[in-house]
């Protein structure tokens, strides 16, 4: 058997990506028990709503109930793959590189979930508030263009050249 991966050490980025490739062979099938233990009954709920409302709704938006609820349970699946993989790398890297235990990655999960939710709740929010910062500047921008260039006291150079021109 190989010597298991240890987490904190420097290497080359040609070890990099190796390393990370034998952890994943090595941790595959403990992380995923620990995954489908800890969120097995979210994902399958996940993809039944998901199924349901793609086939008899369409493709609901977020106006509907179905499009809520599919939306909700996306988000609370994508928070607990997160925490579980990284309850999973704290245990293996606490027990000196061996796997983790579903019990063990169960317990920083219970204790890690609140501050987790809350934590991309709010990232959430800010990346909408970005977004709308975004499209507003999008907005004032193509304004501005449809407008015309600024008056510069030039009456034949007040509008843009196609204007002008009547294209």
């Amino acid at each position: 058997m190989k010597a298991n991966i240890e987490l904190n050490r420097p290497r080359e980025f040609g070890d990099i990506i190796s390393d990370t490739f034998a952890f994943a062979k090595q941790n595959f099938k403990p992380l995923l028990k620990s995954y489908f233990a800890i969120g097995g009954l979210l994902l399958t709920t996940d993809i039944i709503i998901s199924a349901w409302v793609n086939t008899t709704r369409g493709d609901a938006g977020l106006n509907t109930m179905a499009g809520l609820g599919e939306l909700f349970f996306d988000f609370i699946n994508h928070v607990v793959l997160t925490l579980v993989t990284l309850s999973y790398l704290a245990v293996y890297r606490q027990k000196d590189n061996c796997p983790a235990d579903t019990i063990e990655v169960w317990g920083y999960f219970k204790y890690y979930f609140f501050r987790v939710l809350f934590t991309h709740i709010v990232l959430v929010i800010l990346a909408a508030i970005g977004f709308f910062f975004l499209l507003f500047t999008r907005c004032l921008l193509i304004c501005g263009f449809l407008i015309g260039y600024p008056y510069n006291g030039d009456r034949k150079r007040q509008f843009p050249l196609f204007v002008r021109q009547g294209l």
